[in-house]
């Protein structure tokens, strides 16, 4: 958050950014150097939310995080390669007040089985789960092929070699690891940024 005080300018000394000197505020260099950043590492859209909408997302992640998602990948042989062909999201007692999300590299699913999607200009598309006393399995309409064989422990891929997604976007990329899941890309990139301009 940012004060009044970060907003003075007039007698300030200029600071070079983005190959650029000129006088700038604090809240000035501060959004120059993140939307420079954010730009850099993707090409979504920059959303800025009020503080009431802030409020609500962070009760909401709190409430999911209390639930504990888990999310199981459906993996098998298809036509000479082993791929992941949907997943199964659960839960603490397969319940939870609040959607998961769960973002998808490429394509979709077969049935939406009751969640929504949300996707904003070239953002991954996302699907809100609301889990109501089951665990909730999902088909996907692009298998994600596995470069490799994957070993399985308690219930999630430990490691899996080179992956390989479906479309020229994710062509090459590292398969995510571990148990974190429903988080928004925007947010974790956006924290990342943050993070990496505090240090």
């Amino acid at each position: 958050m940012f004060h009044q005080a970060n907003l003075r300018v007039v007698d300030v000394y200029d600071t070079m950014l983005n190959d650029i000197q000129k006088q700038r505020s604090l809240l000035q260099m501060w959004v120059e150097t993140v939307v420079t950043e954010f730009n850099r590492l993707v090409n979504w859209p920059l959303i800025t939310k009020t503080h009431d909408d802030l409020a609500i997302t962070f009760n909401n992640r709190m409430t999911r995080d209390l639930c504990q998602p888990s999310l199981l990948w459906q993996v098998k042989q298809l036509g000479g390669s082993i791929v992941i062909s949907g997943f199964e999201l659960s839960a603490v007692g397969n319940y939870c007040a609040v959607p998961i999300p769960v973002t998808l590299p490429s394509g979709t699913v077969t049935s939406l089985l009751g969640s929504t999607t949300e996707q904003i200009g070239n953002d991954p598309l996302t699907l809100w789960v609301s889990l109501d006393g089951s665990a909730m399995s999902f088909d996907l309409t692009s298998p994600i092929s596995l470069n490799g064989t994957p070993w399985l422990a308690t219930g999630k891929v430990a490691g899996a070699g080179p992956v390989t997604f479906a479309g020229p976007q994710y062509s090459g990329s590292s398969l995510q690891m571990g148990n974190n899941i429903g988080q928004s890309w925007r947010f974790i990139v956006l924290v990342g940024v943050v993070v990496f301009l505090m240090n």
